[in-house]
């Protein structure tokens, strides 16, 4: 921390953008509140809804056995129900689901999955007609803490929609799902979100009973060192521009939001912070809980047969942050799949002053749009959308999930495991 510090005095320009970053994601998941208020009042219809877990009976009993003080135990409640909310995406037809996906996202976009996820989890509930139940989490060293948190919150709302009652009797949480309990149900996980499925699924044993498959997205279990990495191929993959990108003239709306700053030159100079954070902290021995080695050990003593056989993992070919050749050394019965992309391939961002109801945000977001590159044109040009990511391996993401869970085998291997399969052909 201290370096990390001293450095942002340095280069505290690397920081105020990236505090800017953050705040737009912040402005864009308030303006996603609104839209679900206007939902409310007949406005556009928002796929999205928070949804507030009550307390479980077994909560009850235990607070009322608690000898804690009355001060005590009310700040911890309260932290309790602060916590306890899901993000659901119900079917775009309006009926029942025909299946429920659960998903955890990656380190920091977990804590925005409605959000950062929402193209991918949308499109998948469109060809399938699904409800997607998703839990925000915030990022720590405490892994298995995480894991089971997270997990026993999409647990609890599952429970909840498929009873379609409010267990704590609070007239104030009306719950209006009935979901049958024999619906096919996936977990899904992409980067640290996958980590956490393993963790739950394996160490914990929750959910087994009721998981019909389980899709990991670039699976990762770096060491904390090595997750600093994972911060500078982000970084990398930020700046480099998708192939439509590329073939546009103008300048893209993401940089009138940045104000104009030279984003090569953070890359760079972030990139000096982390090399050196990334080397210190390695000779500290600071590390995650599981480490990496444990949680293969995990995984060799407790992801079962039978889990392994509803498993794959989808291999990203750019991805150089994925695990899963080390994951398949100790579970080989899981199952795998090659798809063009890389890390943040799940992750498509699409933004349109349609999207947002009438008034001030609207304009917020008309004048953050304008093209400084129109200037010659008099009256300045305006971008209807704005977008991050590549769309087009994004749907091929999606049709290989949709293949996956409707039973069918992968397209193709990955890139290793192609190489592998040559390699031993060759010795045989």
């Amino acid at each position: 921390i201290i370096i990390i510090v001293v450095m942002a005095n340095k280069h505290s320009a690397v920081f105020d953008t990236s505090f800017r970053w953050r705040r737009i994601v912040v402005r864009f998941d308030s303006v996603r509140s609104e839209l679900a208020q206007q939902q409310q009042r007949g406005g556009p219809r928002n796929r999205w809804k928070r949804l507030d877990l009550p307390q479980e009976a077994n909560d009850n009993d235990n607070s009322n056995e608690a000898t804690e003080s009355q001060e005590s135990s009310s700040s911890s409640s309260s932290a309790s129900s602060s916590a306890d909310y899901v993000y659901l995406c119900e079917p775009p037809s309006g009926m029942s689901p025909s299946m429920v996906l659960l998903f955890l996202g990656g380190a920091v976009l977990g804590q925005f999955p409605h959000i950062a996820y929402n193209e991918l989890l949308t499109r998948i509930s469109d060809r399938l007609n699904a409800a997607v139940i998703t839990v925000p989490y915030s990022v720590g060293m405490d892994h298995f803490d995480i894991a089971k948190t997270s997990g026993e919150r999409i647990r609890r709302a599952l429970v909840y929609c498929q009873d379609g009652e409010d267990n704590n009797n609070n007239n104030n949480n009306n719950n209006n799902y009935m979901y049958p309990s024999n619906l096919p149900t996936f977990c899904i996980g992409h980067s640290l979100g996958a980590k956490l499925w393993t963790i739950y699924l394996a160490a914990t044993g929750g959910l087994l009973n009721t998981v019909d498959g389980v899709g990991f997205l670039g699976y990762n279990n770096y060491g904390f060192a090595k997750t600093i990495g994972m911060v500078k191929e982000f970084a990398n993959q930020m700046r480099s521009p998708n192939q439509q990108q590329q073939q546009q003239q103008q300048k893209q709306p993401w940089e009138n939001i940045m104000d104009g700053t030279d984003m090569n030159d953070i890359g760079d100079l972030l990139g000096t912070v982390l090399n050196f954070a990334e080397t210190t902290l390695g000779a500290m021995g600071v590390e995650f809980s599981p480490s990496p080695l444990d949680t293969e050990r995990i995984v060799s003593l407790k992801f079962t047969p039978e889990l392994q056989s509803k498993t794959r993992l989808f291999v990203f070919d750019e991805d150089g942050l994925d695990c899963a050749q080390d994951f398949v050394g100790v579970a080989p019965g899981v199952s795998t799949a090659g798809l063009p992309g890389n890390h943040l391939t799940p992750v498509f961002l699409k933004f349109g002053l349609d999207d947002l109801p009438e008034g001030e945000a609207r304009e917020m977001a008309r004048q953050a749009m304008m093209s400084s590159s129109s200037q010659g044109d008099g009256g300045g040009t305006y971008y209807q959308s704005a977008a991050y990511g590549d769309e087009e391996s994004l749907e091929m993401l999606v049709e290989e999930l949709t293949a996956f869970i409707l039973g069918k085998a992968a397209s193709r291997e990955p890139t290793w495991k192609k190489q592998q399969q040559q390699r031993q052909l060759l010795a045989a």
